[in-house]
């Protein structure tokens, strides 16, 4: 036997569930409310690792472009990231972990030095992370995270960590409200330098931007086009250890 509902009682289920979701994103009031909302989407779907070939612009303070090079990227959440800048044979890249980096020319380690990759963090290394684990990260990398607001970014809303309205000095995340991927970041160590994420694309439980924009005290200096990209390349340790440098690579030419 069916039983149908009267009407009224099916329009408030429809008002309470529009309601129910309407509220989930409103109640995201502070960094932690995002984190946790983050984490509830995405941790243990969004992918661990990915390469990419990504083709590098740089232009100079006139606007004009200086060089053009090919880059071969590799990220291990939380912490690893490697960088070979032009062919693997010139054997020149930069291989990060747990914030230090050593960094090889022509072959030669040259130095080792403190400098962790702090945006990371907000790409999917909260992922492998708890909120207040996230949240003392953040902290201790200079970000406010009492300071919490929502703006739009190119006709898109955003949420942002570490900033109020108008400040693009200090340091801060933007968040896209839908999806939860990083679109923007702002640092200060030696310059200000405010990055772009563009064209976004879903892959693997994740998201991957395909183009990145740099600017260094507000002029335009680097542009980035992300190719191949891999969100599942079973990367071995091997790739990230600095004593394996030039016996392995994910790339192969």
């Amino acid at each position: 036997m069916i039983t149908r509902l009267p009407l009224f009682i099916c329009l408030l289920i429809l008002v309470a569930c529009a309601s129910s979701k309407k509220s989930s994103k409103n109640d995201i009031e502070s960094t932690a409310d995002l984190l946790q909302t983050m984490n509830k989407k995405y941790k243990g779907k969004w992918f661990d690792q990915f390469t990419f070939v990504q083709e590098t612009i740089k232009y100079d303070s006139t606007g004009n472009e200086t060089e053009k090079s090919i880059w071969y990227e590799a990220i291990d959440y939380p912490k690893k990231f490697r960088i070979d800048y032009g062919p693997l044979s010139a054997g020149n890249a930069a291989i990060f972990d747990k914030d230090s980096v050593w960094v090889f020319k022509e072959n030669n380690f040259v130095r080792k030095a403190f400098a962790p990759r702090e945006f990371l963090l907000m790409k999917g290394g909260l992922y492998h992370l708890t909120v207040d684990e996230t949240i003392k990260q953040l902290e201790g990398y200079g970000y406010d995270c009492n300071i919490f607001r929502k703006d739009v970014l190119n006709g898109k809303a955003v949420y942002v960590i570490g900033a109020e309205k108008g400040d693009l000095k200090s340091k801060q995340f933007w968040i896209d409200t839908e999806h939860f991927y990083m679109v923007r970041r702002i640092s200060n160590s030696k310059s200000t330098l405010d990055v772009i994420y563009i064209d976004h694309v879903f892959s693997n439980g994740g998201w991957v931007e395909q183009v990145v924009e740099f600017w260094s005290n507000g002029t335009y200096v680097q542009k980035e086009y992300y190719k191949d990209i891999d969100t599942n390349p079973q990367l071995t340790e091997a790739i990230f250890d600095h004593k394996m440098f030039g016996k392995t690579h994910w790339f192969k030419e």
